[in-house]
């Protein structure tokens, strides 16, 4: 590459990586239910993947068009008919999910490899550019890694059947529990399942660390929200219940740590600070419902309705408060 093109070549390879970054994110991607795309999407692959949208994808034709802009765009990536998101019999395209984004992650690693080398090609003032590239494109990699595998963590364990189960444990009992619920064990028995179907894919598809990881990371913050998500719709609990809801959620930390390769297991705090909520003062659980943005309306109401420090005048502030945050602060302006 002579100094005299480096800008164009640089500039091609750019739009190539982002094409192909866009490739694998719009491909794999897919059914990722609004509840958790903040869990998985960060903020800045929105804006970097809607960034590549607007400045190289063609989505309303399939050429290679130019605009008014005079910038070239490039029809829509296309998968293939052959491969089929939604089969269980694939472990829902996990070798291809696998190929494409460690793939990616591959190309990326060479691509900071390469990055003197590109930076001494370019004259100083065209340098900007290929640090904005770094820095919004090759570096937004690792963010992918959760949307492509979200599928299969999400659709290879039944979570429902154990919300189903925790609405039949009894939570408002007298004595305290030595034994964890049945539910417990029923989720536990969904991610040996996961880990057997991980084992069986490994035989014949390689899967690196890093998406080792990410497959488990994802199953346990989904199972972390099913946890969170049963607890809330408790209706009646005692103390010795929110005991009770540390136990299980103990026994599932304890044996999750044997099936998974994480150490130690992550987002353990959502679980946590969610049950010891309900131990809180007054003045102190309101503010922690003003601090944890995290949990849904229905988490923080079920927390509100469950909780027994709170009189019932303050109970229908808070109520109001989450259910309508605007409402309440303008009423007490007025």
């Amino acid at each position: 590459m002579l100094e005299s093109n480096a800008p164009e070549v640089i500039n091609a390879l750019s739009q190539l990586f982002d094409y192909y970054l866009y490739t694998v994110y719009s491909l794999f991607s897919t059914e990722i239910h609004e509840y958790f795309e903040s869990l998985v999407i960060s903020k800045r692959l929105q804006v970097g993947v809607k960034r590549i949208r607007e400045n190289l994808i063609n989505m309303n034709s399939d050429h290679v068009e130019t605009g008014a802009d005079g910038k070239t765009r490039i029809p829509a990536p296309q998968i293939s008919p052959r491969i089929d998101l939604a089969d269980p019999k694939t472990v829902f395209a996990l070798p291809e999910r696998i190929a494409a984004m460690e793939s990616l992650a591959f190309l990326a690693s060479q691509m900071e490899l390469i990055q003197p080398t590109l930076e001494r090609a370019l004259p100083p003032q065209r340098r900007v550019f290929l640090q904005q590239f770094y820095t919004q494109s090759v570096s937004l990699v690792p963010d992918i890694r959760y949307p492509v595998y979200w599928c299969v963590a999400y659709r290879s364990i039944n979570y429902d059947t154990a919300l189903s189960m925790m609405a039949e444990v009894q939570w408002d009992i007298k004595d305290l529990a030595s034994q964890h619920s049945e539910y417990v064990d029923h989720l536990l028995k969904e991610l040996e399942g996961f880990h057997q179907v991980i084992r069986r894919t490994a035989k014949t598809t390689a899967i690196p660390k890093e998406a080792l990881d990410g497959l488990w990371t994802l199953a346990v913050l989904l199972t972390n929200r099913t946890f969170v998500e049963g607890f809330s719709g408790v209706k009646k609990c005692s103390n010795e219940g929110r005991a009770l809801m540390q136990l299980d959620y103990q026994q599932f930390i304890v044996s999750a740590e044997k099936l998974s390769s994480l150490r130690p297991i992550p987002d353990r705090d959502f679980i946590d600070s969610y049950v010891k909520a309900f131990y809180l003062p007054e003045e102190a659980l309101e503010k922690w419902i003003k601090d944890h943005k995290q949990y849904t309306l229905k988490h923080i109401v079920g927390l509100i309705n469950q909780s027994p420090s709170l009189t019932k005048k303050t109970r229908q502030r808070l109520l109001q408060f989450v259910e309508d945050p605007e409402g309440l602060r303008n009423k007490n302006k007025s």
